[in-house]
């Protein structure tokens, strides 16, 4: 199963596990803090059967420990042609993984029958959580949208043209879905009409023939949980381009649920799917090349879409020994042969490259005649990319290679920074939990921020899983626009964040002075965050903490993302915790309805609507508390200044839109990254930090800490005594976290 499948059956399991009391660990499962009776894991022994195809379903079955083989069983799908008198189908097993914490008979418990339509096997040693389908039924209002996601989610990978779109892609397409209903009898689709509509069975059955043959035959019945176009080649194929349907769909039960796609959708949103699958495998295929792995994933997307496709028959000459080369190519497809001229005219074959190959990498950097020859042996198609178009968008690669010498030889002395060879300064911020101290290399004199935590204050909170998403979320966040992680610390009494010293101060310092931003400044810093979400929501990470308090502005203007606390790598489709300042918290966070990136989008309209006008759109008055602040914030209704241009109004009511599903952004960043309020941005500029940025911090040195707030004598707290700190000793809590030499100093 693909990692989109496990976060949503990750989902499902919390939220059950959550309504029943239940907690699950690696080892086994218990109840957490419930009265009901502990309920031991079923156990099961490698190869042992768990439930067979055709048998009754009376639990869902969530895997504790280790794994289960799901197989497609075709004398279960056979019975239920002979019910409605059609010969059966020949359909070959289908084989699916369920690990740890993921789970399955949900889709049967959910219907009558209550069969089977799969056989379990116990790959090794199980042990599972079974709970009963009336526990099930309780919790399934809950569940309905999660088990909706995972369906659709499942019928995208099963298709063959579908399974390349990437996870993000596929969360994205998810929420385009319609529900439609058809009676017994209804036609979903003709044969020969036009296919505009892609389908996924929801409840149900139908059946898919053929009406153009003499006698109709019977291609599939298709069953509850099924998309068509995993099984024949009308479904996918509408979503591909104007195609007739090459068969007929109608419905043999009383009452059929689909789930339906519409191609306008799906091009709306990603847009045509050839140019998507396309793109897609061109990412793939440029990752895998040694002369751009050093690229960011940002800048590989952009080059991915400037590069052009070229077919070649067999013989065609790619690149001619002796010619002058503008062109870097990539196999795509096929083979090619690369030969070089020697002395007396022969042709010497030199190497034979195939997909993913490389060649002609030397025209990026040297206007020179090419060294040798390269022959297509066989039907080959490449992708190029011209100099002058590389130059474009990334500049030169000369340049870029020599930059990430630099930056690899500077994470090469970091990587071996020892604690005991820093030198502290002065109090740069403080925090519920700990604070941040500036801090100097002896050796080499870089100046770092240094984020101290006591570790008994972590646990007296009970934070010590923010503490390790911290450290997780840090070491992904590799974008300009994050405030990188150098290293992690600990000692016996606390843990340490080695983090980047961005010298310019918070965005808020600067808000609080001017009260209010023009309109360019607004844009500028606005569309500086929005490449720092895209980066964290392409890394599955939601940030959940947006604030200007929260970013920090480098001595170049840019600005830069701060304390990933909250930040959490969502590994379901959804999160429950309760966080954020509560003037940013959006409308599911306060409901307690899950969530996701959506967070960040809402986030993002209050922080513009803040820019703008100088506080939250939600602000309440004086006297009031926060539980007034969560129904004002719960009834979508803030003030709109005159001041604010058509534009501006229109995407800030986009991004604070109560529903999540219906929020901007929800088909992905470009939806926010195209809206006219940004129209003078050029997206390409600002990830290379080639736009002019309105304010530009003044910082003498780099010991300067003019924009700081003084903060004296301040001194920090000592660690909270309590009886958390016996449980601080636990190994486990701190993993990831190096520990101090002995002889550290650690005295502040």
């Amino acid at each position: 199963m693909g990692a989109l499948q496990d976060r949503v059956h990750t989902a499902v399991a919390a939220v059950l596990l959550r309504h029943l009391g239940i907690a699950v660990s690696a080892r086994s499962a218990y109840p957490a803090e419930s009265t009901r009776p502990p309920s031991e894991p079923a156990g099961a022994a490698r190869g042992e059967v768990i439930v067979a195809a055709g048998a009754p379903v009376t639990c869902l079955s969530i895997v504790c420990e280790g794994t289960v083989k799901l197989s497609m069983d075709n004398s279960w799908s056979n019975t239920f042609q002979q019910e409605i008198n059609l010969a059966p189908s020949k359909k070959s097993f289908v084989d699916f993984i369920v690990e740890q914490y993921e789970f399955f008979g949900e889709r049967e418990l959910q219907h009558p029958q209550c069969r089977s339509v799969a056989t379990a096997t116990a790959v090794g040693a199980v042990k599972l959580m079974q709970i009963d389908k009336r526990e099930f039924d309780v919790c399934l209002p809950l569940l309905t949208l999660v088990l909706d996601d995972h369906l659709k989610i499942n019928a995208l990978t099963r298709c063959a043209f579908l399974k390349d779109l990437t996870t993000i892609q596929k969360e994205n397409v998810v929420d385009k879905f319609c529900l439609n209903t058809f009676s017994k009898g209804d036609f979903l689709c003709r044969e020969g009409e036009m296919g505009y509509t892609f389908f996924i069975l929801k409840a149900g059955k139908v059946t898919i023939f053929k009406e153009s043959e003499q006698q109709c035959s019977v291609m599939h019945v298709a069953h509850p949980y099924e998309s068509f176009g995993a099984r024949v080649s009308h479904g996918e194929l509408a979503l591909m381009n104007n195609s007739e349907r090459t068969a007929s769909c109608v419905a043999t039960t009383d009452r059929v649920e689909c789930l339906t796609l519409m191609r306008q959708h799906f091009e709306k949103l990603l847009g045509p799917l050839r140019a998507v699958l396309a793109r897609n495998a061109h990412e793939k295929v440029l990752k895998k090349c040694k002369q751009l792995q050093a690229l960011p994933e940002e800048d590989l997307k952009v080059l991915a879409r400037q590069f052009e496709e070229e077919e070649y028959l067999g013989g065609d000459a790619i690149i001619t020994e002796g010619e002058v080369g503008h062109k870097f190519f990539v196999v795509m497809k096929g083979e090619v042969v690369i030969t070089k001229t020697l002395p007396d005219g022969t042709k010497k074959e030199l190497l034979r490259l195939k997909q993913g190959s490389e060649f002609g990498e030397r025209a990026l950097l040297y206007d020179e005649p090419r060294a040798a020859s390269v022959i297509a042996t066989e039907d080959t198609t490449c992708i190029y990319i011209t100099r002058k178009v590389f130059e474009k968008h990334l500049g030169p690669l000369k340049d870029f290679m020599e930059r990430h010498v630099q930056e690899f030889e500077k994470r090469e002395v970091e990587l071996a920074l020892r604690f005991k060879d820093l030198r502290f300064g002065c109090i740069l911020g403080t925090g519920m939990y700990g604070h941040v101290r500036q801090a100097v290399h002896k050796y080499t004199q870089e100046v770092y921020a240094l984020k101290a935590v006591p570790k008994a204050n972590i646990v007296e909170a009970q934070q010590q899983q923010h503490v390790q998403n911290e450290r997780i979320v840090c070491e992904l966040a590799d974008h300009w626009s994050c405030c990188r992680m150098k290293r992690c610390f600990q000692n016996e009494q606390k843990v340490f964040f080695l983090l980047e010293f961005v010298q310019g101060g918070e965005l808020f310092r600067l808000l609080s002075k001017k009260r209010r931003f023009a309109l360019p400044m607004a844009v500028f810093y606005a569309a500086n965050v929005v490449l720092a979400l895209e980066h964290l929501h392409s890394k599955g990470i939601v940030y959940r903490d947006m604030k200007p308090e929260n970013l920090m502005i480098d001595r170049t203007g840019y600005i830069k993302l701060v304390d990933f606390g909250l930040a959490k790598r969502i590994l379901n489709s959804r999160t429950f915790t309760v966080c954020g300042t509560p003037d940013y918290q959006a409308p599911e966070t306060i409901l307690l309805q899950g969530h996701d990136k959506g967070v960040d989008h809402w986030g993002l309209g209050i922080f513009i609507y803040e820019m703008l006008v100088g506080h939250a759109p939600f602000k309440i008055k004086a006297g009031q508390n926060q539980r007034d602040l969560f129904k004002k914030i719960l009834s979508g209704k803030y003030d709109v200044p005159n001041f604010m241009t058509d534009s501006t109004k229109h995407l800030v009511g986009a991004l604070l839109q109560p529903n999540p599903k219906k929020r901007l952004g929800r088909g992905g960043m470009n939806e926010i990254k195209n809206h006219s309020f940004f129209i003078d941005i050029d997206w390409e500029e600002m990830q290379r930090r080639k736009i002019e940025p309105p304010f530009v911090p003044e910082i003498k040195d780099g010991f300067d800490l003019s924009n700081f707030d003084d903060y004296g004598d301040f001194t920090p707290a000592h660690q909270r005594k309590s009886r958390a700190s016996t449980y601080m000793d636990e190994p486990s809590l701190w993993a990831g976290f190096d520990m101090i030499e002995a002889d550290g100093d650690i005295d502040f």
